[in-house]
């Protein structure tokens, strides 16, 4: 049989698989803001249109609790805090727990909020209930996820 040739396809043998996900990077701008302290930032270039960045960021801030408001003036973002001494608290000092549940032949390992008691993703910083920060550091964080991937490692191992 002959092949016949396709106008707007390609065959291919399979289909590649998908890349490990990257962490939000609208989270990663209100987060490190969050942590910094400062009333005022300006957002740098990150190779996106100003208002792409600035309507990602609006969407992020809608489904979290900040008191934070994005500007676009002059083609630049700004972030600015609302409420300055209530956004410099840091979130209290409890870590999130682990929770581990087996689905099929695999061990998954999932944070759980101190505060609404929700299951999240080992490698969420904020909670996706509540919205809160799950880490009061940056270093707590890669601890934190460090630790649940080793222990979700080796329980993967002994089954």
């Amino acid at each position: 049989m002959a092949k016949k040739s396709l106008r707007f396809l390609k065959s291919i043998e399979e289909i590649p698989r998908t890349r490990k996900p990257r962490r939000n990077l609208y989270d990663e701008i209100i987060r490190e803001f969050t942590y910094s302290g400062a009333k005022y930032a300006e957002v740098k270039n990150l190779g996106k249109t100003p208002l792409t960045i600035q309507q990602g960021l609006k969407n992020r801030l809608k489904r979290r609790k900040h008191n934070i408001q994005v500007l676009l003036r002059n083609n630049k973002v700004y972030l600015k805090r609302l409420d300055f001494l209530q956004q410099t608290r840091l979130p209290p000092k409890t870590k999130p727990s682990y929770d581990v549940m087996y689905l099929l032949n695999s061990t998954i390992v999932r944070a759980r909020c101190p505060r609404c008691k929700a299951l999240n993703a080992k490698d969420a910083k904020a909670c996706r209930d509540c919205g809160s920060e799950l880490y009061p550091s940056e270093q707590e964080y890669q601890d934190s996820l460090e630790e649940m991937e080793t222990l979700e490692r080796s329980l993967n191992r002994k089954r």
